[in-house]
């Protein structure tokens, strides 16, 4: 969301105007954590605890850089 103007974008899923599927890679279906990297336009995502994921924010691209169990592992992100 664009705080300033309030607009919203897709960033998983499918964006009303194109009717397709947003990005590749696998489904985001219980995202725990998130935290945004504005300077590289990437959204780092905890699924379920159980996989750590960035997801590109301009082509929708999901890519798992750590799975298995995550819930005891410490902070990822400060």
């Amino acid at each position: 969301m664009d705080l300033a103007s309030g607009d919203r974008s897709v960033i998983l899923g499918i964006p009303p105007e194109s009717g397709s599927l947003l990005g590749e890679g696998p489904a985001v279906d219980s995202p725990t954590l998130a935290s945004l990297d504005p300077e590289k336009d990437v959204l780092f995502v905890l699924n379920a605890g159980d996989a750590a994921m960035a997801i590109d924010l301009q082509s929708g691209e999901r890519v798992v850089f750590s799975d298995g169990p995550l819930l005891n592992a410490g902070s990822f992100i400060d």
